[in-house]
């Protein structure tokens, strides 16, 4: 579970288990955190104590804000950390298939004519949007993995290929805020539409074929 020091720009990745080569802090005083004695509580507080709605946790005299300040889609996290799974002697762990589930997207835009002041709040709100997107860091992964399988091909290996799939229903023109827990049945709404495409559907059949090869 990601979270991050406050004031500090560091990410910090919360287990409740000792792998032999776990990402240590390097912030001082954070070097020494005890991470099998924190709690789901702690933890899950600490991952979405976003600022401006939730105040920050401390946890061990340590102050944290929410993982998404620096780990909004926490996929490259899951996919570097798949060696927790083996021993540092011992092979790669074989990944037949990585899921991810997006939490709803807007869809892209083509942007108006808008005077200087109407294109400065909307660069800043742009930036916003930047700040806590998803979906590009789902694209770069998604090329990274095209990369990985197609030299594994390349090599003879295509029967050790990872497969990976992303869901995530569009809200059309509509942006949701953080705080719009009115907007639940718009989103329930979306995400139904979305999930009887046919092309969406395709992807959780093949999906669902791969998870059940593992």
């Amino acid at each position: 579970m990601c979270a991050t020091l406050a004031d500090r720009g560091e990410s910090i990745l919360l287990r409740n288990y000792s792998p032999e080569f776990a990402p240590l802090p390097i912030s001082t005083g954070a070097t020494t955190l005890d991470f099998s004695s924190i709690t789901i509580k702690e933890a899950a507080r600490a991952t979405s104590a976003a600022p401006t709605y939730l105040k920050q946790t401390n946890i061990q005299g340590l102050n944290f804000w929410d993982g998404g300040l620096l780990n909004n889609n926490p996929i490259d996290q899951v996919w570097d950390n798949r060696y927790d799974l083996v021993g540092y002697k011992d092979r790669s762990p074989p990944i037949r298939c990585i899921v991810s589930l997006g939490t709803t997207h807007p869809a892209y835009k083509n942007p108006a004519k808008k005077n200087f002041i109407a294109k400065f709040f909307n660069t800043l709100s742009k930036t916003v949007a930047f700040a806590t997107n998803t979906e590009a860091k789902h694209r770069d992964f998604e090329r990274n993995m095209q990369q990985f399988n197609r030299r594994r091909l390349s090599r003879g290996k295509g029967d050790r290929q990872t497969f990976y799939y992303r869901f995530n229903a569009s809200t059309g023109p509509r942006s949701i805020g953080l705080a719009d827990y009115l907007s639940m049945p718009y989103i329930v709404t979306c995400t139904e539409t979305y999930l009887e495409t046919e092309e969406v559907k395709k992807w959780i059949e093949e999906c669902a074929n791969h998870i059940a090869k593992v």
